[in-house]
């Protein structure tokens, strides 16, 4: 099988817009941020821009996951949105080999995901994003499979609902975990 693992909420923790939003009173209800005032998403934005802050969030997944992907036979690809300037690219790369032993990276600089999906004949999808996972089961991935816990608020009921009956239209599996080790080791 052929893997792709987003990064940011899926093989790491990122809590920074949340953490962020409820300094100033508010709550994330929606991936893109967009019922947030503009100073708020700055300030987000501006995290997920410093190259330091961003090389040291923690791993959501025991240190020898991938590598047991791989020893298991499969094909792993990491599939970002993070852009590669300022040294992002550099850094994203040193916390992935420190954490995981494993740095191929594939950088789409905030576009979506489903080139490198289509190229790589990915089988399965492990993605926090419900919008990537929409796509994956548009172009008809086999496995889709959310990442939903208590730092994907975004991940709501309706959203959910609207996956399954989209999978379920198309004919792909569906799947919600907590965390890609999960799903796959249990």
């Amino acid at each position: 099988m052929n893997i792709a693992l987003d990064l940011d909420g899926t093989l790491f923790y990122n809590t920074a817009a949340q953490d962020i939003a409820k300094k100033h009173g508010y709550e994330v209800t929606d991936y893109y941020l967009e019922l947030l005032p503009g100073d708020v998403k700055q300030e987000i934005m501006a995290f997920y821009s410093d190259t330091k802050k961003m090389e040291n969030l923690k791993p959501m997944c025991s240190k020898g996951f991938l590598r047991k992907i791989k020893n298991d036979g499969h094909n792993v690809g990491i599939v970002t949105a993070r852009g590669i300037e300022g040294g992002m690219k550099e850094a994203t790369k040193k916390m992935v080999a420190k954490s995981y032993d494993i740095t191929p990276i594939a950088f789409t600089g905030g576009f979506n995901k489903l080139d490198y999906f289509i190229d790589n004949k990915t089988n399965i999808v492990i993605d926090d994003s419900p919008y990537t996972i929409g796509d994956a089961i548009n172009i008809g991935i086999e496995h889709c499979v959310l990442v939903v816990n208590e730092n994907t608020p975004y991940n709501t009921d309706s959203m959910l609902s609207q996956l399954i009956m989209l999978a379920s239209l198309i004919g792909v599996s569906f799947h919600v975990c907590k965390t890609p080790e999960e799903y796959l080791y249990g």
